[in-house]
């Protein structure tokens, strides 16, 4: 949110704290769906959503997602690639960054923590080749995951 006021962009939290009942502020349309509308409309450039866009909701206007804190959970990050693979009038596809966060520590590590290390490596690098395999840039994509690999070491 940090870079997006730099920016001057417009935007919005979508978290678990804006209210979902209807209300009388909104319109009758609870903060949810009024910032989802703002969105859809163009009045907001960027939703900022945490933890909330996993399940059961929509953003079907969305062109572009940075997701910053995936899943090793299938379900989950099937679920927020979904939010932004919605059809829409106009939009004939979507870019997804997904990013991986991998330790970094000194060739001298304790082998057991290097193996920890290791398996959620691999479960990163599980999720962004399934993501790279139905991509439009399928080529691209496994490629970049595979010089990620070997920079890391050839984890798998």
């Amino acid at each position: 949110m940090e870079i997006l006021n730099n920016r001057s962009a417009t935007y919005r939290r979508f978290t678990g704290r804006e209210g979902t009942k209807p209300v009388k502020e909104f319109g009758g349309i609870s903060e949810r769906e009024k910032i989802l509308q703002s969105f859809a409309n163009g009045d907001t450039e960027y939703l900022v959503a945490m933890k909330c866009l996993d399940e059961g909701v929509d953003v079907p206007s969305a062109e572009t997602g940075i997701i910053l804190a995936s899943s090793a959970n299938r379900r989950e990050f099937v679920q927020r690639r979904g939010r932004l693979l919605r059809r829409s009038p106009g939009k004939s596809k979507a870019k997804i960054y997904d990013f991986i966060v991998a330790p970094s520590f000194s060739k001298r590590v304790q082998p057991a923590l290097a193996e920890a290390a290791a398996r959620v490596i691999r479960k990163e690098l599980d999720r962004v080749e399934e993501f790279a395999a139905t991509a439009l840039n399928s080529a691209a994509a496994t490629a970049s995951v595979v010089s990620k690999m070997t920079v890391l070491g050839g984890v798998r």
